[in-house]
């Protein structure tokens, strides 16, 4: 009877080491498809926001060599005409002053596509050159307080770059807010990005879950690339705050 039971038990013990095995591989697999889906989407991002930089840079550089140049043309030979009238003169003043107005605009254009101070002078400055540009146009009130910047790729300085550029946009178009503030810091092993405005606020949880919102969407993208973390924080009627922090070591490149 002993040996009987004792066999059933064996048996039992058996079967259910060999579920366990089953179960601990199917686990596993599964993790291991997920990493590699991870992995792939990342890739897959990863090409598209460096075919989109490419097409930026050609826009920027073909706007910088044509248009500029003959904006500059047209108002140095406007300047030297030498008119005979008061009327002609005001002219020439309102002629001139549109001419400024569109340099201006035109280098707002060129340096939203691609700005050329972020890779020769960093990212500190090509946010506050980017900020400046439209604090001068009264859009909205942005403040950049920055109390350490580590030292980062090529690739992870421009994807910072514009993840801080869309989430103004954001503000500007959507949130329909009057201020935001950004902050840049390192704390421990993480570099930490939070803003924060005091526009109408969403839902961000909806806004995933449908996946609306292409500026969202490509905020979302751009930390997923560098492996960051997003948190985000929204009130009806109280503003949005975001907080997203990247490890060090994946700004390296």
């Amino acid at each position: 009877m002993y040996s009987t039971e004792n066999a059933i038990y064996n048996v039992i013990l058996i079967a259910s080491a060999c579920l366990a095995v089953v179960i601990a591989f199917f686990i596993y697999t599964l993790v291991r498809q997920q990493k590699q889906s991870r992995a792939f989407n990342n890739m897959r991002v990863g090409v598209e926001i460096a075919q989109l930089e490419n097409e930026r840079k050609e826009i920027a550089d073909e706007l910088h060599d044509s248009f500029g140049p003959m904006i500059f043309a047209t108002r140095m030979k406007l300047a030297a005409i030498q008119p005979g009238t008061a009327t002609d003169r005001n002219l020439q003043a309102e002629g001139i002053a549109q001419l400024d107005k569109l340099t201006q605009t035109f280098r707002n254009y060129t340096r939203d596509l691609i700005p050329g101070s972020l890779l020769t002078k960093g990212l500190p400055t090509a946010v506050e050159e980017f900020f400046d540009g439209i604090n001068q146009q009264q859009q909205l009130e942005l403040s950049f307080n920055v109390t350490g910047i580590p030292e980062m790729a090529e690739s992870a300085t421009i994807n910072i770059y514009r993840i801080i550029q869309e989430i103004i946009f954001n503000t500007q178009k959507h949130a329909k807010g009057s201020s935001v503030t950004v902050e840049a810091y390192c704390k421990g092993e993480e570099f930490i990005i939070a803003t924060a405005d005091d526009g109408r606020g969403f839902d961000y949880e909806a806004m995933i879950a449908r996946a609306a919102g292409k500026g969202l969407k490509a905020i979302v993208n751009r930390v997923g690339l560098l492996g960051g973390d997003l948190q985000v924080q929204s009130i009806t009627g109280k503003g949005t705050s975001y907080i997203i922090s990247f490890p060090l070591k994946n700004l390296h490149g």
